[in-house]
């Protein structure tokens, strides 16, 4: 993979003041808060003069341009009791180089991208940068040898209560290094599947018309971190009726329960009680002639369960389907009434998820979750 320094833009006021969640993962009522915020980064890509908003900024002395380097990012968190660290690296990748070869696992949303195209053309900057994991077990070790005994340039606590630690390395022979050991390795989309299609497709455009190709600010972290974790996505549908959701699963599926708490490593539906689902040979018949050969959970939600329980129909409104990560979240909206029946998908061991990433089949959208996310706004990347 061709990874290349950058030249950054920088806040140079309260970072915590500048920085948002993913955008992607931002609720509405989470957006009206950022956007309250004066100078949130929020403000450059969900409103339609952010380049204006950008080069304001940085006349302001509010954005200040950075040494050309790369960024390595450390993130501390606590999950299930236990203290973690993860470290990555913020680069630009080039797409058009032959040594690049970066595969996505999961399909897209058509209106999400064509939104994505429209940002990136009015902004002509990358405030957030594509999640990417490599199959390398020492990167951890490289990157710590980069920034022993120095002190962050940034630091700063995310939404999600992780803490970040900035650091930018510019040096030659350390930018070199890096550069040398990442140069022929493979990288897998972990998050931001629709960014990366959205400049996929401007550099086709600009390609035909003669112009050079955009350079994809990535984040990269070893596949084989401990504290690179994968949860599944779950679903909750709203429905006119509760008990014929019900029957439709148990054509597909065993169904047993009640049960008190979701399986580690199976599906299960929530409509006020919990139940264990299980496929059955007909189940995986039916995926086998929609050509899907092994399939995952998100297969049998998506092209088994939602369907048949929306009378055959496969789009869904916001109203009738929404994507929840949390599986608290998912059972209260069901308790609530907010949502009928939550299909609660269960977390991705890594070894799943490199067998669907090496296969090259994408999966259906949101069907995995990586975190820690990786905020936007640590460094903005302008593209020309």
């Amino acid at each position: 993979m061709k990874i290349n320094p950058f030249i950054p833009y920088v806040f140079t006021g309260k970072v915590g003041d500048f920085i948002s969640p993913s955008y992607d993962t931002i609720s509405p009522k989470e957006m009206k808060r950022l956007l309250s915020m004066k100078y949130n980064v929020t403000h450059l890509i969900a409103k339609n003069n952010g380049r204006a908003t950008l080069e304001r900024m940085i006349d302001d002395g509010l954005l200040k341009q950075h040494g050309e380097g790369f960024i390595i990012l450390v993130q501390k968190f606590s999950f299930s009791g236990k203290n973690m660290t993860r470290i990555g690296i913020i680069g630009a990748v080039d797409p058009s180089n032959e040594r690049t070869k970066l595969f996505p696992h999961e399909n897209t949303f058509e209106e999400f991208v064509e939104y994505r195209k429209r940002t990136f053309k009015e902004l002509m900057s990358q405030v957030e940068p594509i999640f990417v994991v490599v199959p390398l077990r020492k990167l951890d070790e490289r990157l710590n040898s980069l920034i022993s005994n120095r002190k962050p340039d940034l630091s700063f606590t995310s939404a999600d209560s992780v803490r970040n630690y900035v650091y930018m390395v510019g040096e030659s022979d350390s930018v070199s290094s890096i550069q040398k050991y990442l140069l022929h390795s493979v990288g897998y989309i972990a998050d931001g599947h629709h960014r990366f299609r959205a400049l996929t497709e401007i550099n086709e455009r600009r390609a035909s018309e003669g112009k050079k190709t955009l350079s994809v600010l990535c984040y990269l972290t070893s596949l084989y971190s401990e504290s690179l974790l994968i949860n599944g996505i779950n679903r909750v549908a709203k429905l006119k009726s509760r008990q014929s959701a019900l029957t439709r699963v148990s054509s597909n599926f065993k169904v047993s329960g009640p049960i008190r708490k979701p399986p580690e490593e199976r599906m299960a539906i929530y409509d006020g009680e919990m139940r264990e689902i299980v496929p059955t040979e007909t189940s995986s018949t039916s995926l086998r002639y929609m050509g899907v050969e092994e399939a995952q959970f998100t297969d049998y939600s998506d092209m088994l369960i939602l369907p048949d329980i929306f009378n055959g129909s496969k789009n869904f409104s916001e109203q009738e389907l929404r994507y929840v990560v949390n599986q608290e979240e998912a059972l209260e909206m069901v308790n609530s009434n907010k949502g009928t029946l939550a299909i609660l998908i269960p977390p991705w061991s890594k070894r799943q998820f490199v067998k669907v990433a090496r296969s090259g089949r994408l999966m259906r959208p949101k069907s995995t979750y990586f975190f820690p996310k990786i905020p936007a706004g640590i460094a903005v990347y302008k593209m020309e």
